[in-house]
């Protein structure tokens, strides 16, 4: 199965001369949600369904409980995901306590061969 683009309108006003041309942008299937993705796993592996979607709980339970004390969580081939924080700007180190510091956004970043991966995946135009 390929990804599906469609081609959307595009203006560039960055440069003097406005240019405006087609860019492609990939369109989602729809939604897999963890009792899709476990049956899928299910499928291919002596795991029952049930006890998919209980790792799956797990993993995301551990992987939050991780990022809350502080470590960054790689997941093998899948990827790392991380904190970023943020906190207003000050000029004293004395200036800001630990309460004030708050998270910014978890970061996920595909390892290097997942990405890789994906740099073959096939596209297919819709619409």
């Amino acid at each position: 199965m390929s990804i599906l683009y469609k081609l959307s309108p595009i203006k560039d006003t960055i440069n003097e001369v406005p240019k405006e041309g087609l860019i492609a942008k990939a369109i989602s299937r729809g939604i897999l949600d963890v009792d899709e993705l476990a049956k899928e796993i299910a499928k291919g592996t002596s795991f029952h369904e049930s006890e998919v979607i209980a790792l799956i709980s797990v993993l995301a339970e551990e992987v939050e409980s991780k990022l809350h004390d502080g470590y960054t969580v790689r997941l093998g081939e899948l990827g790392t995901f991380f904190v970023s924080a943020q906190s207003r700007m000050v000029q004293e180190e004395t200036e800001i306590r630990s309460q004030s510091v708050k998270v910014k956004r978890i970061t996920y970043k595909p390892s290097r061969a997942l990405s890789n991966r994906m740099k073959t995946a096939s596209f297919e135009r819709t619409g």
